[in-house]
């Protein structure tokens, strides 16, 4: 009888032992975190720069519409409305190069905040793959490595010959 508490004693201590071998993950869970959010950070301001870009397009094809149709309409006038359809014509020639110009800055804009979504992607990803390598598992190989955070001192030592990575 006393050789059976003894070995639910040992069978109670080595499963106490083997309960706990998670890290700590709070300061890499804060850092994937904080990767994520300036990714999804990024991203938005990619869409929102994409959004203007397209806003600024239909901007400028309006105002190509308008300069269209001042062109038909100078076309068209007699010789006194020549000068104000003149002037309208100068205008909407404005009006059209300054929505160009606006469109070229939003897209500028646009791949900017796309390339800086891009840069975050791949920080996400180094820092995710970081990550995995500090706490034993490989990507490339898709294994997990046991026994690399694990405390073998103690009672535990004579059973350890050898630990490799």
């Amino acid at each position: 009888m006393r050789w059976m508490l003894a070995v639910l004693c040992a069978v109670a201590l080595v499963a106490a032992a083997c309960g706990d071998d998670e890290p700590d993950t709070s300061v890499a869970d804060a850092a994937a975190a904080a990767e994520v959010e300036r990714a999804a950070a990024a991203e938005a301001e990619r869409a929102a720069a994409q959004a203007e870009a397209e806003a600024a397009q239909a901007a400028a094809e309006e105002a190509a519409t308008k300069l269209a149709e001042a062109e038909a309409s100078a076309a068209e006038a007699s010789a006194e409305q020549q000068a104000e359809a003149q002037a309208a014509l100068d205008a909407a020639q404005a009006e059209a190069e300054a929505a160009q110009a606006a469109l070229d800055a939003a897209r500028a804009e646009a791949d900017a905040a796309a390339e800086e979504a891009a840069a975050a992607q791949e920080a996400l990803a180094a820092a995710e793959g970081a990550i995995a390598h500090d706490f034993g598992v490989d990507i490339e190989s898709k294994t997990i490595r046991v026994g690399l955070n694990t405390d073998l001192t103690g009672i535990f030592a004579p059973l350890i010959t050898k630990i490799t990575d």
